[in-house]
């Protein structure tokens, strides 16, 4: 599948498996009916977030293949903050928060792929358990431009903030359509380089549940990663 096609298919595919990770997030819960654009709507669990790398003046590709290892180290610098020590525990694994990251520099609005990157950053959409949105709130800072602040911040980022997801489902495809326009541009330079991930990586129980949904539902999601890492 040439990577034209594909992009659109993951502006669909990805909020599709956020609300497959939320229905596993309450699986135990069966009178909770759960839905992605209704978390959308109440403006508590769903969130879009840009985070900075520490690190400029650096070239782009180094970046991007370090991404992977920076990105998992944020989410469980996130899932600590959010659980505690025992973050990893089977009965916690339900409540980690899913992290969608995205890789961006600078050019990337003008379609430009830039030999280095000075303002490195990562665009994401973020989702945390109910139980705890407590916490998210109490390890995050609001400011005056409506963006929640993380307090507690990771090493590999100088800045984190969040804003809720506005406008439904639509308004998070147009997010992740934007997101991707790195992507874009290394598929306009012959570049097949992998610049976005999804964190919880797997783990059995999270497996399972995505098993249990129906195709109609969600497009299992390790054939659309392996056409595209091809």
């Amino acid at each position: 599948m040439r990577k034209e096609f594909l992009h659109e298919e993951l502006v669909t595919h990805i909020p599709n498996l956020m609300n497959a990770y939320g229905r596993f997030q309450y699986h135990s819960e069966p009178d909770k009916i759960w839905s992605l654009g209704n978390e959308i709507d109440h403006q508590k669990h769903v969130y879009e977030l840009t985070a900075y790398f520490n690190n400029t003046d650096r070239r782009t590709t180094e970046l991007q293949f370090g991404l992977d290892k920076m990105c998992c180290d944020f989410h469980s610098h996130l899932s600590r903050s959010l659980l505690g020590n025992n973050w990893t525990i089977t009965k916690n694994l339900h409540k980690q928060p899913m992290l969608v990251c995205f890789f961006d520099h600078e050019g990337t609005r003008q379609r430009q792929t830039l030999a280095r990157s000075v303002y490195p950053h990562i665009h994401g959409l973020l989702l945390i358990h109910d139980t705890t949105f407590e916490k998210f709130i109490d390890i995050t800072e609001k400011r005056p431009n409506e963006r929640r602040y993380l307090l507690q911040k990771p090493w590999a980022f100088k800045e984190v903030s969040f804003k809720p997801t506005f406008n439904g489902v639509e308004g998070m495809k147009e997010f992740v359509s934007y997101a991707l326009k790195f992507d874009k541009t290394s598929a306009k330079s012959g570049n097949n380089l992998f610049p976005w991930d999804i964190y919880p990586k797997s783990n059995k129980k999270w497996n399972s549940a995505l098993n249990e949904i129906p195709e109609d539902e969600l497009r299992y999601y390790s054939s659309a990663l392996k056409r595209y890492r091809n």
